[in-house]
C-alpha cells in the first residue's frame, strides 16, 4: 500500500467538498490502466477559516482531477489538483460563476488531433454571473496529456459552445423552478457526455440532460437526455431529444453502457419526491440515484445499432440514495467501466458519491466515493 496516495485523497477530502465525476480509462504500454477520474470540487473553508454551506458549493465550483490504478483499491488513488477553474476574472467569460459536470474522450482521427492541437477533449458544463447561472451552456477542453487542459476556441477566436438559448430548437425549453419562495426560469443544458458517434465513422456525439417542450401532464416528468452531433468537436448540430418515459424530473449525467447487442442508458435524478405515488405504481423507485433505461431500437435496426429515434423502457435502478440507517447516502453513479464476463454477462463499475449521513437538519456532508459493480446478464 502506498500511504502517500490515501493521505492525498484524505487531505481533498478534508479540505474540498467534492461530488459529481466521470472517469476515463487509460490503458498504457506496460497493460496497467489508470483511472482519470475528473470531479467537482469546492472549498470546505472560507478564508477566515470559517466552514461554508455545502450548498455553497454549486455556485463555486471547479473541476479536480484524481488517478487511480485499483478502482476498489483508494489507496492507489491519488490527487493531482486541479485541473481547470472558473474564469473569475472575466465578466464575459460563459464559465465565470461556475463549471459543473462534465465527460472527457481521447481524439481518435490524426486529421482532428493535429487541427486541434490535442490528443484529448472534454466537454464541460458553464454558468455565467451574467444569467445568474439560471442558463447553463456546454463548451469544450482540450489536452495533449490528459492533465494540463485549455479553452477550445473556433476559427474566429471565440469559445466554442453548445448554447441552446442561441438555438432555439423546438423540442427543448425552459423549466420552471421555485426556490427562495419564488419562481425561476432556468435553461437547463447539463451533464455532456461526449463519444464517438457508435453508427457514423468521423462523427460524434454528445448525450446532455435538459427540459421538453412538450406539454408535462404529470408535475415534475418532463426531463430529458437531449443529443447533439459533430463531425470537427467545433461545429455541433442540436437533434431532438432520446424517447426516454415520461417519468423523472431534473435528469442528471447520462451515459451508454453497452453490453454484446444491447444498449443501456443510465441517468440519475435530482429528487423525485414530488412523483413517489406514481413512480411506486411503476415499480420505480422515487429516491435520487441511477435509472438505467433499455433501448427498444426499431426492428429494421440492426443489434447493436445506437437508433436515437428508438425507444427507451425503465429496466432497473443501478445505486443511489435511500439509506434509512444512518449511513451516507449514494448519488450520481458514474460509469467508470464496462468489462465483458467469458460467461456471456457484463460487468459494469460504478462510481457514487456520498452525500450526507442522514437527513436530520444538522446532517453533515461526506462527500467521498463509494466503487461497486452491477451485473447484466445476456438474453
Amino acid at each position: 500500500m502506498n500511504s502517500g496516495y490515501t493521505a492525498s485523497l484524505e487531505k481533498l477530502v478534508k479540505n474540498y467538498f467534492i461530488w459529481d465525476c466521470w472517469v476515463h480509462k487509460e490503458v498504457r504500454a506496460n497493460q496497467i490502466p489508470v483511472y482519470h477520474i475528473y470531479h467537482l470540487q469546492a472549498p470546505r473553508f472560507q478564508q477566515d477559516g470559517s466552514p461554508y454551506h455545502p450548498e455553497a458549493r454549486h455556485n463555486m465550483a471547479s473541476v479536480g482531477h484524481i488517478t487511480a490504478t485499483d478502482l476498489f483499491d483508494q489507496s492507489t488513488w491519488e490527487s493531482q489538483g486541479t485541473c481547470f477553474a472558473p474564469d473569475t476574472g472575466n465578466e464575459d467569460s460563459p464559465y465565470n460563476l461556475a463549471i459543473w459536470t462534465g465527460s472527457m474522450m481521447p481524439i481518435e482521427h490524426p486529421h482532428l488531433q493535429k487541427s486541434l492541437g490535442a490528443s484529448y477533449v472534454m466537454a464541460i458544463t458553464g454558468r455565467t454571473t451574467k444569467d445568474e447561472g439560471l442558463v447553463q451552456r456546454l463548451f469544450f477542453l482540450i489536452s495533449e496529456d490528459a492533465y494540463n487542459w485549455k479553452i477550445l476556441f473556433n476559427s474566429k477566436e471565440q469559445i466554442c459552445q453548445l448554447d441552446l438559448s442561441l438555438i432555439n430548437h423546438p423540442a427543448y425549453d425552459w423549466a420552471r423552478e421555485f426556490w427562495d419562495n419564488k419562481e425561476h426560469q432556468v435553461l437547463h443544458c447539463r451533464d455532456p457526455k461526449i463519444m464517438s458517434h457508435p453508427n457514423q465513422e468521423g462523427a460524434y456525439l454528445i448525450l446532455f440532460t435538459s427540459y421538453r417542450a412538450e406539454a408535462e401532464t404529470r408535475e415534475f416528468t418532463n426531463g430529458c437526455v437531449g443529443v447533439a452531433t459533430s463531425t470537427d468537436l467545433i461545429n455541433w448540430e442540436v437533434q431532438p431529444p432520446l424517447r426516454t418515459p415520461k417519468i423523472l424530473g431534473k435528469m442528471e449525467l447520462p451515459q451508454l453502457v453497452k453490453s454484446r447487442d444491447d444498449w443501456y442508458l443510465l441517468v440519475s435524478c435530482e429528487n423525485n419526491i414530488e412523483n413517489k405515488e406514481y413512480l411506486e405504481s411503476l415499480n420505480v423507485p422515487y429516491d435520487s440515484g441511477g435509472y438505467a433505461f433499455r433501448l427498444q431500437s426499431a426492428v429494421d435496426k440492426q443489434p447493436g445499432y445506437l437508433d436515437l429515434e428508438g425507444a427507451w423502457e425503465y429496466a432497473g435502478y443501478w445505486g443511489g440514495a435511500g439509506n434509512q440507517d444512518g449511513t451516507p447516502n449514494l448519488y450520481a453513479p458514474t460509469v467508470a467501466d464496462v468489462i465483458t464476463k467469458e460467461d456471456n454477462t457484463t460487468e459494469v463499475i460504478l462510481i457514487a458519491w456520498y452525500g450526507y449521513t442522514d437527513d436530520s437538519e444538522d446532517r453533515e456532508f461526506q462527500g467521498t466515493y463509494k466503487v461497486y459493480t452491477v451485473q447484466l446478464a445476456q438474453e
